[in-house]
């Protein structure tokens, strides 16, 4: 144990000296580095000539003197040089400056020109998008309001045919002509027409008065002008009004019967009057059609007065004493076949007649 310590004293104590040795050599170094820079320092005034007096005090002043003027006369020529190198320097430098000037004032109106394209392809597609947009939102707030149009309509004709079919409201049409006709018999200032019978018993020549035009029609149904739903105002007397529509036009086939003979004529032949409506059918036993009265319209009731002015011109101008012209037939018995009745013509009666 105490043999360990003594060597660790003694390691311990050449440490310190190394140590010590080094520090001393670092000083030693740094002596030698700074004297090492001052003959550098030396030697490179030597070679430049500046500290003449200061360096080489050992040489004569006739050659110091010719020294100094052979110095001087070089820095002399190097300055002549270099002013001759500033003055080229200087014309180079100017000669860029005018070319640099003159490319960027190229550079500048060709950089103008493309910013006054570029600005006005700007605005140009712009004010396009804009014009653009704007169609587009005109087109669509166009379709948006023909579309709410027509949706509009549709509804009001599913409405009006809801209604139909539920038997609320029937043949529009003819509900808007019966309701100028009533306006027009409702209106103080005009005369109501004749009546068909008081035109028979006077002379039995009666005017048979034609069916109004047919109204124009606006957009929905006749009722409204818009296509909107418009309650039920000027519907409610409907029914009465079709009632008595019907009755005027059964006292007007009444009296057109009674003017033509066409009852008579109808017994004997035992067919069915075309002109009987269904109530009329109804009391003589026959078939009623129940859709007469709502099929009824305004061509049909122009139709069926042109053809009862029609018969009425012929029946005035048949022949006298024969009960025959226009386009009526003549009743005939056959003997051979039985008790059939047979109609002829005028002229197939005529013919017959010498036979």
């Amino acid at each position: 144990m105490a043999d360990l310590e003594e060597e660790l004293n003694r390691i311990w104590s050449l440490v310190l000296e190394l140590s010590e040795q080094c520090k001393n050599n670092r000083v030693l170094v740094a002596q030698l580095k700074a004297r090492s820079d001052n003959v550098k320092g030396q030697a490179a005034h030597v070679g430049a000539g500046f500290p003449l007096r200061r360096f080489n005090l050992d040489i004569s002043d006739e050659e110091f003197n010719s020294e100094l003027e052979g110095f001087a006369s070089h820095l002399v020529f190097e300055n002549q040089q270099l002013q001759q190198e500033n003055r080229q320097l200087n014309a180079l430098l100017k000669e860029y400056e005018q070319t640099l000037e003159t490319v960027m004032g190229k550079f500048r109106g060709v950089s103008h020109a493309s910013q006054q394209h570029d600005l006005s392809l700007h605005s140009y597609y712009t004010s396009l998008l804009q014009t653009l947009q704007t169609a587009y939102s005109s087109a669509q707030l166009y379709d948006d309001t023909s579309l709410s149009l027509l949706l509009a309509r549709l509804s009001t004709l599913l409405r009006s045919a809801l209604r139909s079919m539920g038997g609320e409201n029937l043949e529009l049409e003819l509900a808007g002509v019966l309701n100028g006709r009533v306006k027009n018999l409702s209106d103080p200032g005009t005369s109501p027409p004749p009546s068909p019978s008081r035109s028979s018993s006077s002379g039995k020549k009666s005017v048979i008065q034609r069916a109004p035009a047919r109204p124009t029609p606006f957009p929905g149904f006749l009722p409204g002008a818009s296509g909107g739903y418009i309650g039920t105002d000027g519907q409610a007397d409907w029914s009465m009004e079709r009632e008595m529509e019907i009755l005027r036009l059964e006292e007007e086939n009444h009296a057109l019967r009674d003017m033509l003979a066409i009852a008579e004529e109808s017994a004997h032949m035992g067919g069915e009057d075309p002109l009987l409506l269904g109530s009329e059918r109804e009391k003589l036993g026959g078939p009623v059609e129940v859709a007469r009265k709502g099929s009824l319209t305004v061509e049909q009731l122009e139709l069926g007065a042109e053809q009862e002015a029609a018969e009425q011109e012929a029946r005035a101008n048949e022949l006298p004493g024969t009960g025959l012209g226009g386009e009526t037939g003549v009743i005939t018995q056959d003997l051979h076949d039985g008790s059939v009745p047979r109609v002829l013509r005028p002229e197939q009666a005529i013919d017959d007649g010498p036979d």
